[in-house]
């Protein structure tokens, strides 16, 4: 299970660590090693070594090395040496060392300083999307997951119930990346970013119900008006349970 949970001490953070979950660094200085994962906010200073994986919003400053993992949106200031690899958003500043590899997600290249810059591919129709995700697709019906509590109800109060058809009674046609509709991952594991997940379906969606966002602050997960069929509750790696 992986909770994200609030730390205000490098001890606590550990902790955290420690127990596989999330921690979430509002403000202070912090190490963050091995597998940890770390969204930092605000003042939040993190340094990230080996295979760390940091998130870095608001004006959160974020320094990292060797093979480490981060993503920088908002404001952030991100400093890279070594191979660490970097997701691009949206920053405020990067500082790059000349092995640092960066895809960019965004349209903004100003205040990269270093690095190698790859620009991400941003798919433009469902069957794009779900063939860069890849989501298995038979006969236009793309295969997503939703994560869900032990009562099958998503954290905004949808019902995916085993063996019902979801559909979204807020559908706006596509129009916002985030409300207006369901929202799916690529895969039951996915669905974590996004909740703190005590069960999975598997969820049939036509690929003519499903809206894509080119700029999507979210691009690892789609909205779509519903599913074409019942849903069928998996485990983390997408077999029938």
């Amino acid at each position: 299970m992986n909770e994200r949970i609030e730390v205000k001490t490098q001890t606590e953070l550990d902790a955290v660590v420690k127990s596989e979950n999330t921690a979430i660094c509002i403000s202070g200085f912090f190490v963050a090693r091995g597998s940890a994962h770390v969204v930092a906010y605000e003042s939040a200073h993190v340094e990230a070594y080996g295979s760390a994986h940091v998130e870095a919003r608001e004006s959160a400053h974020v320094v990292a090395y060797e093979s480490a993992h981060v993503e920088a949106r908002g404001s952030a200031h991100v400093v890279a040496w070594g191979n660490v690899f970097i997701r691009l958003f949206s920053c405020f500043k990067i500082q790059a060392g000349i092995h640092v590899v960066i895809i960019n997600h965004g349209e903004n290249k100003k205040g990269i300083k270093g690095g190698v810059i790859i620009n991400a591919f941003k798919p433009k129709t469902p069957l794009q999307w779900c063939a860069h995700w890849g989501v298995k697709v038979e006969k236009k019906v793309a295969i997503l997951f939703k994560g869900v509590n032990e009562k099958y109800m998503s954290e905004r109060g949808g019902n995916y119930t085993p063996n019902t058809t979801p559909a979204a009674f807020d559908w706006d046609g596509g129009v916002k990346e985030c409300g207006g509709g369901l929202h799916f991952s690529p895969t039951p594991a996915m669905t974590r970013q996004f909740c703190d997940p005590k069960k999975f379906l598997a969820c049939p969606v036509n690929l003519n119900d499903i809206a894509v966002h080119k700029d999507a602050d979210c691009p690892e997960k789609v909205k779509a008006k519903g599913c074409c069929a019942p849903v069928w509750e998996v485990d983390e790696n997408g077999d029938r349970v």
